[in-house]
């Protein structure tokens, strides 16, 4: 009486259990795969009754195009399959009622209920962890994309040893692709040497958390050993359960090198300015006060230094010649018809000298378009000047002499001739249009080649009527 008090007791207990199981659960013959028993949990699975359910064989369950694990086998079959699944535990997809399939985590097991082995099989459905996990993969997904297709180079430093880079990051620092980077090392080999003490007291600054966020720049080293500048922004994060860096890195080199260029070139300019005499000049339009350089006071022979002068003392020292052409290009400039660009005379006033200067000039101009002030630069081009009037002067004489001389005369240049005298077109009896229209090759051909002859003598190929 005892032993079946207790079986009875604890067969109230699994039906208890059956009925109140959130998860549904079916009792199958092993042996004809009919549905027994199933509990609430299996209606609202199926949306089905449950004497819809019971009678039903297990393999309607499941779709039509899935093979099951069971079938029609017998009952050493399935015992066999459940002991070869050590969990039980496999992924499927019950049909409801009206067709539309929902993911279930099937567990089985063998029972012996009344006597009866049995097949307890436990449907847990997943639909909604699979919605987030499909959820999850499509965040990551475009996260993803956005990380791997960024022009911006981003990483997860976890213990100063690089856990992840994209395709950029890896590409800034010239290594072929994310994976071999990351197999590079820690961050401190991609460091510049003069910046790594630097870059390991921050890291250990962020993982000892006395820093959340972190913006700066330091010099890296490629993977084949030249230097890359980069701007850093990091912050604290967790990755796999454990405090993490995450940031970006933007290549900057170009930016450096050409801050380096401009200084450089500022200080050619300084060093050029002082070499040709070339200085700047500011005029402030409404006050009719100028600011001189040093180098433009200098240049035009006036007493003081750099500073503000009055307008007059400036205009001044303008040849006569040339005062009236200077008003006008300056009126043209501020009315904004022309750019003030000029070459112009100065008579300097400390020794009466006379040199030429190129004045040019950019107009700055209020919200109402009225001009308020020029600025822009004189220089003494005396020298080039000079030179201009010698070259006009000795190409006029030699123009002189080729007309008149009796011998032709032709230049070439590359393959065209580009100058040929009067007694060229008589000794040849090609026009000048002519001639400029052939190469040289084309009134040229080789001589009989005597001893002592280079091989490219040559004679004229004259013209014949």
């Amino acid at each position: 009486m005892k032993i079946e008090r207790e079986l009875a007791e604890s067969r109230q207990r699994y039906l208890g259990l059956f009925e109140a199981a959130p998860d549904a659960v079916f009792l199958v013959d092993t042996e004809t795969g009919r549905v027994e028993e199933a509990n609430p949990a299996a209606e609202r699975l199926l949306h089905r009754r449950q004497d819809e359910i019971v009678g039903m064989n297990q393999s309607d369950l499941y779709q039509s195009e899935i093979v099951n694990h069971f079938g029609q086998e017998s009952t050493e079959d399935v015992l066999r399959n459940v002991e070869r699944e050590s969990t039980g535990l496999w992924k499927q997809q019950v049909m409801r009622q009206d067709g539309s399939l929902i993911p279930v985590d099937v567990r089985a097991d063998i029972v012996e209920v009344a006597g009866r082995k049995m097949l307890q099989a436990v449907f847990r459905d997943v639909s909604e962890r699979e919605e987030a996990e499909k959820a999850v993969r499509e965040s990551e997904l475009k996260f993803r994309t956005l990380v791997e297709q960024s022009l911006t180079g981003v990483y997860i430093i976890q213990n100063g040893v690089i856990q992840y880079v994209n395709p950029r990051l890896a590409e800034i620092f010239g290594f072929d692709s994310p994976a071999e980077m990351m197999e590079y090392g820690t961050i401190a080999e991609l460091v510049w040497p003069t910046h790594q003490k630097q870059v390991i007291e921050f890291v250990q600054k962020r993982e000892d958390g006395a820093l959340e966020a972190f913006e700066g720049h330091f010099k890296g080293r490629k993977k084949d050993g030249n230097p890359v500048y980069l701007d850093v922004h990091d912050v604290q994060s967790v990755y796999n359960g454990r405090p993490a860096a995450i940031g970006t890195m933007v290549d900057v080199s170009e930016r450096i090198l050409q801050e380096r260029e401009l200084k450089k070139n500022q200080l050619r300019l300084v060093t050029a300015q002082h070499a040709a005499r070339l200085g700047f000049v500011e005029w402030d339009v409404q006050n009719s006060a100028v600011y001189l350089s040093n180098e433009i006071i200098e240049m035009l022979g006036l007493d003081g230094q750099e500073g503000w002068q009055e307008l007059n003392l400036v205009t001044h020292v303008v040849h006569p010649d040339h005062r009236e052409v200077v008003r006008e290009r300056l009126v043209s400039a501020l009315k904004g018809e022309l750019p003030f660009q000029l070459d112009y005379k100065v008579i300097r006033p400390v020794d009466g000298e006379t040199i030429w200067v190129r004045g040019t000039g950019t107009v700055d101009r209020d919200k109402e378009g009225r001009a308020v002030r020029m600025i822009g630069s004189a220089q003494d081009i005396t020298k080039e000047k000079s030179a201009e009037i010698q070259l006009r002067n000795s190409e006029e004489k030699f123009r002189v002499l080729a007309e008149s001389s009796p011998v032709a005369i032709m230049i070439y240049q590359e393959t065209n001739w580009i100058y040929a005298n009067p007694a060229a077109s008589v000794i040849t009896g090609y026009s000048t249009e002519e001639l400029y229209k052939m190469k040289w090759w084309n009134i040229s051909l080789p001589g009989p080649q005597r001893d002592g002859e280079e091989p490219w003598d040559c004679k004229i190929d004259w013209k014949r009527g």
